[in-house]
C-alpha cells in the first residue's frame, strides 16, 4: 500500500494496483478484525484453548497501528 506508486513504475503488479489504495485498506483492516473473530469462533469450536482469548488483549495496540497507517500510510 505504501509504495505502491514505485511499484506502478517498476512495472509491479500487485494487489493495491488492481484494487486501489483505499480498497487495499479496507482489505487489510477486514483481515485484522476477521483474526481476531476466528480466534473467537476457533475457541468456542473448541479447536484451540481457552487461553487462546488472552490474544484478544492486543485489540488496542492493532487498533492503534491500522488508525495511525489510515491516517498516514507511507
Amino acid at each position: 500500500i505504501c509504495d505502491r506508486d514505485e511499484d506502478i513504475h517498476i512495472g509491479k503488479r500487485t494487489l493495491v494496483y488492481y484494487i486501489g489504495r483505499h480498497n487495499a485498506i479496507k482489505v487489510l483492516t477486514s483481515c485484522y478484525v476477521l483474526s481476531y473473530i476466528m480466534i473467537v469462533v476457533a475457541v468456542l469450536l473448541h479447536y484451540l484453548p481457552f487461553f487462546t482469548l488472552l490474544s484478544l488483549v492486543t485489540i488496542p495496540i492493532v487498533y492503534q497501528r491500522i488508525h495511525t497507517f489510515i491516517s498516514h500510510p507511507d
